[in-house]
C-alpha cells in the first residue's frame, strides 16, 4: 500500500496495476478497493473483467452482497459482461449471506445465456435447503450431480501445458470437494423426507453457534454457558471448510469442540456443515485468532489446541502469520493444565507440537 501510494502520482499505471492492488486489498479492505475504481475513473483508467472478478473474488471471501450487487452495477455502466467466474463469485456472495432472492436473479441470468457450473449449481442447492426450500434444493441438487466433473478445462496453446495440468488438478480437486458437498446435501434431504418433519430454516447470523469479532459486547465468552454442559473444550485453529474439525466433533460427543476461523466464507462452510449434519458439540468464532484468544477467551478454557493448517508468513521477516509469538503467549495461557502436568498444544501441521509447560511458559 505504502508503495503504491508513493508511486502512483510519480509514474502512469494501469489496470493490472491496480488489479494486483486490489488483490491484496480484498482480503480485509474490501470498502478500500471498491473505493480505488474511482479513482481509475479519475484518471481515465478502465478496469477489466479481471479487475473486476478479483473484487468479486474478495466478495466470497468477506460475504459481502452488497458491494457485489454494487460491482454488477459498475460492470453494466461499462458495458463489461460477466463470465462464469463472475456469475460464480456474485452467487456465492448472496448465498453465504444467505440473500436467496439475489442469487436466484443472477442465477435466472445465467440460465438465459445457457450457462451451467456445477458450483453454481452445488451453492444454490445449499442456499435453498438451509432456508427450507426443499423442493429448488432437490431440483438443483440434481443439476448440480448433472453437470459436476462435466466441465472441460480451456484450450490453452502449447506454451501453457504447465497451466493446463495445474488447471486440471484444481478442477478435479474442486469437483472432489463438490461431491463431497452433494453427498452431505443429498443425505440431509433424504432424512427430512423420512422423517416426514417440516424442512426448518437455519440462519447462520442468527446462530448461537456462530460468533463474529470484533463483537458488541466485549466480555470473555463463557463456553459452558454456550454449550450448556462442562465437558472439556477443544479448539481447532485456522478450521478452513471445516472437514476435520466437524468429524472430530461427530467422533467424540463427550468433548465440545470450537472452530477458529478468519474468512467468512470458510465461516460458512463449517457453519452448512455442522447444520447439515447435526453437530450439536461445535461452536465456530470467526476472526483474528490471536485478537480472540486475547480478548474473548478466559485463561484455561481449552483442553488441546490444534492448529492442522497454519498459514506461512507472507515473506521472511513478516509479521502477518498465524504462530506469532503473541498467538503462542495467548495459547499458553488458553491452555488449562492437570494437575501441573504441560499444558497439550496437540499438534501443528501434521507433526506433533511440544507441550507447553506452566512452570516455564513458552
Amino acid at each position: 500500500q505504502s508503495i503504491f501510494d508513493y508511486y502512483k502520482d510519480k509514474i502512469s499505471f494501469n489496470e493490472v496495476v491496480y488489479t494486483v492492488m486490489f488483490k491484496g486489498l480484498a482480503e480485509s479492505h474490501l470498502d478500500e478497493a471498491v473505493a480505488m475504481l474511482a479513482e481509475m475513473k479519475e484518471k481515465d483508467i478502465h478496469p477489466n473483467l479481471r479487475t473486476f472478478n478479483t473484487l468479486l473474488r474478495g466478495c466470497v471471501r468477506n460475504g459481502n452482497i452488497a458491494i457485489a450487487d454494487q460491482i454488477f452495477k459498475i460492470m453494466a455502466e461499462q458495458d463489461i459482461a460477466p463470465d462464469i467466474s463472475s456469475y460464480e463469485y456474485y452467487i456465492k456472495s448472496a448465498c453465504i449471506a444467505q440473500e436467496m432472492g439475489n442469487a436466484w436473479e443472477v442465477f435466472n441470468k445465467m440460465q438465459e445465456q445457457d450457462l451451467d457450473s456445477p458450483v453454481v449449481f452445488t451453492e444454490m442447492a445449499m442456499g435453498c435447503a438451509l432456508l427450507g426450500d426443499t423442493e429448488n434444493a432437490q431440483k438443483l441438487l440434481h443439476s448440480a450431480f448433472a453437470t459436476t466433473g462435466k466441465q472441460e478445462v480451456k484450450k490453452m496453446s502449447d506454451r501453457s501445458n504447465h497451466a493446463r495440468e495445474s488447471l486440471e488438478l484444481w478442477t478435479q480437486l474442486r469437483d472432489g470437494e463438490l461431491k463431497s458437498d452433494l453427498q452431505r446435501l443429498r443425505l440431509y434431504l433424504k432424512n427430512l423426507r423420512e422423517s416426514e418433519q417440516e424442512a426448518p430454516m437455519h440462519a447462520m447470523e442468527a446462530s448461537p453457534r456462530v460468533i463474529f469479532f470484533p463483537r458488541e459486547d466485549e466480555g470473555r465468552l463463557s463456553l459452558p454457558e454456550i454449550f450448556d454442559n462442562k465437558k472439556p473444550v477443544r479448539l481447532e485453529i485456522a478450521s478452513g471448510t471445516g472437514d476435520w474439525v466437524v468429524q472430530k466433533a461427530i467422533d467424540n460427543p463427550d468433548f465440545n469442540w470450537v472452530a477458529l476461523e478468519l474468512r467468512k466464507d470458510r465461516v460458512f462452510q463449517i457453519w452448512t456443515k455442522m447444520v447439515l449434519q447435526g453437530v450439536d458439540n461445535l461452536l465456530i468464532l470467526g476472526g483474528s485468532a490471536e485478537d480472540i484468544l486475547q480478548n474473548s477467551i478466559k485463561g484455561k478454557a481449552f483442553e488441546h489446541v490444534y492448529v492442522n493448517y497454519p498459514e506461512p508468513p507472507v515473506w521472511e521477516g513478516s509479521r502477518r502469520h498465524l504462530l506469532s509469538q503473541g498467538c503462542l503467549n495467548q495459547l499458553h495461557r488458553v491452555l488449562r493444565t492437570d494437575k501441573g502436568q504441560p499444558s497439550h498444544l496437540g499438534r501443528i501441521g501434521r507433526r506433533h507440537f511440544a507441550k507447553f509447560d506452566q512452570r516455564e511458559g513458552v
